[in-house]
């Protein structure tokens, strides 16, 4: 479930960067390090004012609330408290934040998979639609069927940012009037 559930944080989190800006290094500094939820949060966002009246926006959304609560569900299961009942099925505790009461989940082997596998399609049709919105953004170009190109970032003023993400500005005068 750790492997499923970091490979849709890192679809989530490439969209996210390119929705930013065409310039994914300045995307992925702008985005790493946030929590899922403020991501996709973000995400949603973002679309809506640089896609607002997309057909593929629309289609996505509910994938992306299905994310939210596959996150959530895994968070449950990572974070909870496991324990046996008395007749020995295995479950998990979790506190609401809200109410300070335990919720508590029976859980089996196939529950774990079941979520870990729905985690994997979900990631992979959220990245089947976001290469579409990319192209629609102007992020990436079609040449020919099934072949994108990414259009350059764009930096006037020659700031560069090494793969550290540290960035320094670079200036030719020979191209400044006196």
């Amino acid at each position: 479930m750790a492997v499923a559930a970091s490979h849709l944080d890192a679809v989530i989190e490439q969209f996210l960067a390119d929705a930013i800006t065409h310039d994914p290094q300045v995307g992925v500094i702008v985005v790493k390090g946030m929590a899922f939820e403020r991501k996709l949060d973000m995400l949603v966002a973002i679309l809506a004012v640089r896609l607002p009246k997309s057909e593929d926006r629309a289609e996505l959304q509910p994938l992306l609330e299905e994310a939210k609560k596959l996150m959530q569900r895994r968070n449950e299961y990572l974070h909870g408290l496991w324990q046996f009942d008395a007749d020995a099925n295995l479950e998990v505790r979790n506190r609401v934040r809200k109410t300070g009461a335990f919720k508590v989940i029976s859980v089996s082997a196939d529950d774990l998979n079941g979520v870990a596998d729905r985690i994997e399609i979900v990631a992979a049709e959220i990245e089947d639609a976001y290469l579409d919105m990319l192209v629609d953004m102007g992020v990436y170009v079609p040449q020919s069927p099934g072949v994108w190109t990414r259009v350059p970032a764009h930096r006037p003023h020659g700031i560069v940012l090494d793969e550290t993400g540290a960035s320094g500005l670079l200036v030719d005068f020979r191209n400044v009037e006196d």
